[in-house]
């Protein structure tokens, strides 16, 4: 049935205050000291040792048989990552501008910035979203699993560099991790054709620990939340939050998915991979990279001024790039757009 404006505006709109009371579970325990910072280690360790792998091998693995079409396979990965390299650049070209006006101080916080302008929300609104949006047998979701595994990899390759402030073997081998690792395993699986073969209890154990990534990942970044809310330091540094803010939410709101948007309207691809696009060209920063920022000498202070602000005007800016990005690729009002 045909999805209305309003629902386009409602679903997205659900789906990120579902994340945020999640992430405010995380940081409320952090400030009551029910969960105190020992505790963090074990649980980030679980997370991205077990459960995002796991939830890796759950999207990936069946992912294969709902393609169909071969570029829906082959493009989508590239996208993903090709995407986190065009923001991670955009971040460090405001690095050329004074810092009195973008508040960015030395390369840790300018790495720090362009890392988290880079990655996308890529998994917490737009998994549920295309679900919402389109049929279970419609290749839209297969194709956006497809993508997240090149977004997937970026975050822990791109992401973790322009965080590390240097190209070298210490910032490589960072980027050998549980989850990408998992993704190259995934990939083989589905090339050698072993997945049928896979007993369907695994699978289910798999998909169980898979689900529980994305709350657990929320929980971690409300307890980095939490340790950066830093009242007396926001209010002595107010100036230079609000300009990373401003910078933050003009690359990641406006610029970023005007590109992206501009790519899914004029380039040659399927219709599966353009919705896909316009989806992940419509989200704020990824929150993870807030987590990241305190394992991988970046400067948590400078994720949470840029990442919060944008997540937080979102909310608006969200429903109004899908509306716009869907409305242009399918060339007709976007009342109609889902009635084929």
């Amino acid at each position: 049935m045909p999805v209305s404006h309003w629902d386009i505006f409602l679903v997205p709109l659900q789906m990120l205050i579902g994340v945020y009371l999640v992430v405010g579970c995380g940081a409320f325990f952090r400030r009551m000291n029910w969960y105190p910072a020992p505790a963090e280690t074990p649980l980030y360790k679980l997370t991205v040792w077990v459960l995002m792998p796991c939830l890796i091998f759950e999207r990936i693995l069946p992912a294969s048989e709902l393609i169909g079409d071969y570029q829906n396979l082959i493009l989508p990965p590239i996208i993903g990552l090709a995407a986190t390299g065009i923001g991670a650049l955009l971040g460090f070209s405001v690095g050329i501008l004074p810092k009195k006006l973008t508040g960015l101080q030395n390369w840790k916080t300018l790495g720090t910035f362009a890392a988290c302008v880079s990655i996308l929300n890529y998994g917490f609104v737009p998994i549920p979203l295309i679900t919402a949006l389109y049929d279970a047998h419609d290749k839209t979701q297969a194709v956006l699993f497809i993508q997240n595994l090149g977004s997937e990899l970026s975050i822990w390759t791109v992401v973790i560099i322009s965080m590390s402030g240097a190209i070298n073997r210490k910032t490589l081998l960072r980027a050998i991790n549980p989850p990408t690792c998992a993704i190259v395993l995934a990939m083989m699986i589905n090339q050698l054709g072993i997945y049928p073969y896979i007993p369907r209890f695994a699978m289910n154990a798999v998909k169980l620990l898979g689900d529980a990534s994305l709350p657990a990942s929320m929980f971690i970044v409300g307890i980095s939340i939490a340790d950066a809310f830093d009242w007396q330091r926001m209010c002595r540094h107010w100036r230079r939050g609000i300009r990373i803010a401003f910078w933050s939410c003009l690359l990641r709101l406006v610029v970023l998915p005007a590109i992206f948007i501009a790519v899914a309207v004029y380039a040659p691809l399927t219709i599966e991979i353009r919705r896909v696009l316009v989806i992940h060209a419509a989200m704020s920063s990824a929150i993870f990279p807030m987590v990241l920022s305190r394992h991988y000498d970046g400067d948590p202070a400078t994720a949470f001024d840029t990442i919060l602000p944008n997540s937080i005007l979102a909310l608006i800016t969200l429903p109004i790039w899908t509306i716009l990005g869907l409305s242009l690729i399918h060339g007709e009002p976007f009342g109609n757009i889902f009635a084929s």
